[in-house]
């Protein structure tokens, strides 16, 4: 099938999971000392960090979040971090930054500062994001430990999850027509996250089998038959890296979330009624 490109993506390591998933497409303004002082509207506030509905704007086009309250939440995470860190006095080195910056960019920094500077980023401010992520997955690692991956954490998590986890992890039989085509072609098993959004919209959002029909990206239109619907259980998912992550995804935003929570009671912070 041309049009329909299947895409697995399977991640290398944990820290890069935690990096590129969890708090991949987010950024913060700089500490205090170096703050850019903006003059549209305030939003929010984190001790003497505002926050302006430009910097939301600015986050959700450069970094692809499409929903604007998710991006105000997660620049607020953000900055009760960087609080923290300041009143820790947990100093992280501008080289030490770069560093890291230059491995995820594979580009030297004043390059990548050209490159953000295109986008509307500073690079103090995308340093900050950097300092921030990395003092969240410390503090993660120092609240589960680092043996917090084994077969009875997994399989408590499938258990306690088991109906979400299966609607998530569930595989669907599908046949497909596009353009012209007289009969259907085989597509075969097919789970979340393989397909492309649209593709996987229309093939999910059936409550079981049956036709969805959806037009692809070249215009034409594409019908799709769900055959068959197979859930799944633990021992099919216990060594599967996906189901790795998501398990990763879902106990960073448990453990991490509260303790961001729990951080918030001690800062003063105001955030703007709708």
């Amino acid at each position: 099938m041309k049009n329909i490109a299947k895409a697995r993506y399977f991640l290398n390591s944990l820290s890069v999971y935690l990096f590129f998933v969890i708090f991949l497409n987010v950024f913060s303004v700089s500490s205090y000392s170096n703050q850019i002082y903006y003059s549209d509207e305030v939003l929010a506030y984190v001790e003497r960090r505002p926050i302006t509905k430009s910097l939301v704007l600015a986050f959700m086009k450069n970094f692809g979040v499409a929903d604007f309250e998710e991006a105000l939440n997660t620049i607020l995470d953000l900055f009760v971090i960087l609080e923290f860190a300041e009143r820790q006095n947990i100093k992280i080195p501008n080289e030490q930054i770069d560093s890291i910056i230059e491995k995820m960019h594979m580009k030297d920094i004043r390059d990548v500062e050209v490159d953000l500077l295109k986008s509307g980023l500073t690079l103090q401010e995308y340093r900050d994001l950097i300092k921030a992520k990395k003092i969240a997955d410390e503090i993660f690692f120092q609240l589960v430990g680092v043996n917090f991956i084994n077969h009875n954490e997994l399989q408590k998590f499938f258990l306690k999850n088991k109906d979400k986890i299966q609607k998530d992890f569930e595989r669907r039989f599908v046949l497909y027509k596009e353009g012209d085509m007289k009969n259907f072609g085989t597509l075969g098993w097919v789970r979340k996250g393989e397909l492309n959004k649209v593709y996987e919209e229309a093939i999910f959002s059936l409550p079981a089998t049956g036709y969805s029909d959806v037009i692809g990206e070249d215009g034409k239109k594409v019908t799709f038959f769900v055959k068959e619907i197979k859930e799944v259980d633990f021992s099919e998912l216990k060594d599967d890296p996906n189901f790795r992550d998501y398990y990763i995804k879902e106990k960073y935003k448990e453990v991490f979330g509260a303790w961001v929570d729990a951080q918030k009671q001690k800062i003063f912070l105001r955030k703007k009624k709708k």
